[in-house]
């Protein structure tokens, strides 16, 4: 699974991401409802038999792995403007702190943590509700191919978290592997392009 690197806003209100994400385990085996099913492949069945568990961040023992893996992406995909890596620490203790401006969700395979990937919601009055942006996301060298970025995306789609009714991401324009694969999982480019002005 090749990394991909996407951004979005955060927002102020939202409704409290459910007790299941902010704390708990969440096994793959928990399938998605069977219309699902044969669009995620390989997330229901070899997934389940690795063991692979998404769980939202909750302490900050793992804030050093995290910061690792933040570091892997932009080394493997540098960013497009300037980048200051002393602030991925605080990035996580926000989350950890303020849960409704995102989270972190970590990727374990047999109890190891094989990625993260970052979570931001925020609402669109276009699509009538909340967009839940992945706004990073990576997975280490050694359990790439394994379907892992497939299989996060399928339980997000099938979880909703924060009744999300779309979820959102970038790709960079090289990574033809990353964008390929989340075409196949049924994202499509907008429209209008996305415009930044920093503060």
């Amino acid at each position: 699974m090749p990394p991909g690197r996407l951004k979005g806003p955060g927002v102020g209100r939202l409704r409290r991401m459910p007790a299941a994400w902010i704390g708990g385990r969440v096994n793959v085996a928990q399938r998605p409802a069977r219309g699902r099913r044969k669009r995620l492949g390989r997330y229901t069945d070899a997934m389940a038999a690795d063991d692979v568990r998404f769980e939202i961040m909750t302490s900050i023992a793992d804030a050093p792995a995290v910061v690792a893996m933040m570091n892997g992406l932009y080394d493997e995909d540098p960013a497009s403007g300037r980048l200051d890596r002393g602030r991925f620490g605080r990035t996580i203790e926000i989350f950890l702190a303020q849960p409704q401006r995102g989270s972190v969700m970590l990727i374990r395979v047999g109890g190891e943590l094989a990625g993260y990937a970052l979570l931001v919601p925020y609402f669109s009055n276009e699509l009538g509700g909340v967009i839940l942006f992945i706004d990073e996301l990576f997975v280490l060298p050694p359990h790439r191919g394994r379907g892992l970025g497939r299989g996060l995306i399928g339980f997000l789609a099938s979880a909703r978290p924060m009744d999300a009714v779309a979820l959102g991401l970038e790709v960079t324009p090289s990574n033809t592997r990353a964008r390929g694969l989340y075409e196949r999982l049924g994202f499509a480019p907008r429209r209008n392009t996305t415009m930044i002005r920093r503060l």
